[in-house]
Parts: structure tokens; sequence; C-alpha cells
């Protein structure tokens, strides 16, 4: 019994020393015609866009007048690193998502929606002039037992951006939460 336990535990190991070697394959081989949002936010910042801007941050929660502050040095590029979150141009999520193109007036708006539930987000838009991205929207609503959030970011590239979340409780009132965030 002995030797049958450990001729099986060699065996085991054998196995796991043979096929764990054997090389992954490369994610780079995945060809989608979609378009990769952290390739975008890292090109605009890459091709000379400063991360660190002197912007006025404008709060607005609910129903209440709307704060802003002044912010010197600020990096945008943190806040717009929520954009990977989102990416859909994975072999995960690229067959789900349906694409539609609309030409007009030298802009090319590109929405890219999808009904399955657990993707990402459900609906982006971007609008290109010629091969330059001029803005991203993005909408994504998650929903379980007790609530449903909301996130909208509008993304005017080298203008401005905005972070909209809304958050509303199922299960109490009041149940609306809603903050939007200008720069």
């Amino acid at each position: 019994m002995f030797w049958y336990n450990s001729s099986r535990w060699f065996g085991g190991f054998l196995m796991l020393l043979v096929f764990g070697c054997v090389e992954p394959e490369d994610v780079t081989t995945f060809d989608t015609d979609l378009i990769s949002l952290p390739a975008v936010v890292d090109s605009v910042f890459n091709n000379g866009m400063d991360s660190l801007l002197n912007v006025t941050k404008t709060i607005t929660v609910n129903d209440h007048p709307p704060e802003s502050k002044k912010l010197v040095n600020y990096n945008i590029k943190e806040d717009l690193r929520i954009l990977i979150d989102y990416n859909v141009a994975t072999p995960r999520w690229a067959d789900f998502m349906e694409v539609q193109r609309t030409d007009s007036a030298g802009l090319q708006l590109i929405r890219y929606t999808t009904d399955n539930k657990k993707a990402p987000v459900r609906n982006i838009r971007v609008v290109k002039k010629g091969n330059d991205i001029i803005a991203v929207k993005i909408r994504s609503n998650k929903k379980n037992l007790i609530s449903e959030q909301a996130h909208t970011i509008v993304w005017n590239l080298g203008k401005s951006y905005s972070i909209q979340k809304t958050s509303k409780l199922l299960i109490r009132k009041p149940s609306i939460f809603r903050s939007v965030v200008s720069y």
C-alpha cells in the first residue's frame, strides 16, 4: 500500500511538472476591432497631455447646491484609471458586444452595447474625428437584491470629464444618493 500511494504521488508530481511547463498562450494574439480603453488613456498621457493639472472640482450631492473647489497639480490620470475597469476589448467580452458605427459631418460615432448583465459595462460611446478620439462616454448599471448602482463617465479629451455615481437602495427611503464630480 505504501508503494502504491508513493507511486501515485510521484506520478501526480511528474504530471504537474510536465503540464506546468507548457507556455501559456500569449494574449497579444487576440484580434478585435473594439477600442481598448486602457490604450486610449495611456496614449493620451503619453502624447503630451500632462496628468498634473490645475482643475476645478464640482461636487453635487442629490438636490443640494453644488460645491466647487480649485485643486492645484491634481493628478487626473488617477481618476481616469477607472476606465480600465470598463474595458470590453478583451477575449472574455468582445463577442458579447454589439457595435454600431455612424458617420456624420466628419465625426464617427461608435457605440458598443450589450445585454449581458455580468459585463463590466452596458454602453460605451466613442466619438472619433479622423483617427483621433475626441470623446468617450461610458454607462454602467449594476443591480443586486438590495441596491442599484449606475456610473456614467463622460470624458472630452483635453477639455473636461465628469464622473456621476448614483446609488439607489431598494429596501428603504430616502433611497437615492447621487454624486456628480466634474473637472
